[in-house]
C-alpha cells in the first residue's frame, strides 16, 4: 500500500462508517469495531497453523474489507442477494475501484473469500448477540439472516455435517466447529435458552 495523505484521509473516512444504519440499534457499531471482530474472526476460522503469507493476506483483506462504504453506502446482505448476482458483482467492482487509487483492493482465492465472507457474517452474528444481550428485542431477524448466509451460503460447520462428504471439503478451516458452536450457544444464552 502507498502511504500517502490521500491514503490516510481515505483510510480515516471509512472507519467511521455506521452500519446496522436502518436498524435500531443499542450499539452503532462502525465500521473500524466491524473491520477488528472480522480480523479477529479470521485468525480463529484459519486457526494457528496457517502460513504467515495466508494470515497476512487475510488481515489486511479484513481490515480493509468495508473500507469504501463510506462513500458507496453499507447495502444490507439480504439487499444485495435480491438484486442477484449481476448487481452484486458491479456493486463490488464500484466499489474496488473506489480503493483501487489507494492500493487498498485484494485479490484472495476462493478458499480466502469463503473465510473472509464467513469471519464478516459471523462478526454481523456477534453483534446481534450482544445487542441481544443488552435487550434489543428487534434484532432477532437480523441474527438470523446473518446465521441463515453463515451456513447456507458459507457452508459454515453445523453438528451434523461431516466433511468428506461435499464439495466444499477443501475449505472447511480448523476453526469452524468451535465457531459454530459457539455461536449457537451465546444466541441461545442470550435468548433465555430459546433458540
Amino acid at each position: 500500500m502507498k502511504i500517502s495523505y490521500a491514503t490516510l484521509d481515505f483510510v480515516q473516512a471509512g472507519r467511521a462508517t455506521v452500519r446496522f444504519h436502518g436498524r435500531r440499534m443499542l450499539d452503532y457499531q462502525r465500521i473500524d469495531a466491524h473491520s477488528y471482530g472480522v480480523a479477529q474472526l479470521v485468525r480463529f476460522i484459519v486457526g494457528e497453523d496457517v502460513e504467515a503469507e495466508r494470515m497476512a493476506r487475510l488481515l489486511q483483506a479484513a481490515l480493509d474489507h468495508d473500507i469504501a462504504e463510506w462513500i458507496a453506502g453499507d447495502i444490507p446482505g439480504p439487499t444485495k442477494r435480491i438484486l442477484g448476482p449481476e448487481w452484486r458483482q458491479q456493486f463490488n467492482d464500484y466499489e474496488d475501484t473506489l480503493v483501487r487509487p489507494y492500493h487498498l483492493e485484494h485479490a484472495l482465492d476462493a478458499a480466502d473469500t469463503r473465510v473472509l465472507k464467513l469471519a464478516d457474517a459471523a462478526e454481523g452474528c456477534l453483534h446481534c448477540i450482544e445487542e441481544r444481550l443488552m435487550g434489543n428485542q428487534s434484532i432477532v431477524t437480523v441474527f438470523h439472516e446473518f446465521w441463515k448466509y453463515c451456513t447456507e451460503e458459507q457452508k459454515l460447520w453445523l453438528p451434523g455435517w461431516a466433511p468428506g462428504g461435499n464439495a466444499l471439503d477443501t475449505f472447511h478451516e480448523p476453526g469452524e466447529e468451535v465457531l459454530s458452536r459457539y455461536i449457537e450457544r451465546a444466541w441461545t444464552s442470550a435468548n433465555g435458552g430459546k433458540w
